[in-house]
C-alpha cells in the first residue's frame, strides 16, 4: 500500500474507517439468535427491546477497596482517551501524545 493511500485511509472519518466493526455488533446478535432457531432470534430481540440502561450505583463503588477504585478510574480515563483517539486524525501530535499516555 502506498503512502498516499495510507494517509487517505488514516484521514477518513471514524465511521468509515471502522464500518466493518460497527456493522459486526448487530450482525453478531442476529447470528447468535439464529443459532438458537427462530425462538432464539425472538429472545435476542426481546432482550434488546426491554433493556433499561442505567448509571452505575456509586454507593457500591464507594464501598470497594482503594485498589478497585483506582482501577475503575483508569478504565474510565482509557475509555475517554480511546474515544478521542478514534475520533481524531491519525498521526497528529495530539494522537501521538495521548497514545503514549
Amino acid at each position: 500500500m502506498s503512502d498516499a493511500a495510507l494517509s487517505t485511509e488514516a484521514r477518513a472519518p471514524f465511521w468509515r474507517r471502522n464500518f466493518r466493526y460497527l456493522i459486526s455488533i448487530p450482525l453478531t446478535a442476529v447470528i447468535i439468535g439464529l443459532a438458537f432457531g427462530p425462538s432464539g432470534l425472538a429472545r435476542v430481540a426481546s432482550l434488546a427491546a426491554t433493556a433499561h440502561p442505567h448509571l452505575p450505583r456509586l454507593d457500591l463503588i464507594a464501598a470497594e477497596p482503594l485498589a478497585v477504585k483506582i482501577h475503575l478510574a483508569t478504565i474510565a480515563a482509557s475509555f475517554v482517551l480511546g474515544g478521542v483517539l478514534l475520533s481524531g486524525l491519525k498521526g497528529t501530535r495530539l494522537h501521538r501524545a495521548l497514545g503514549w499516555g
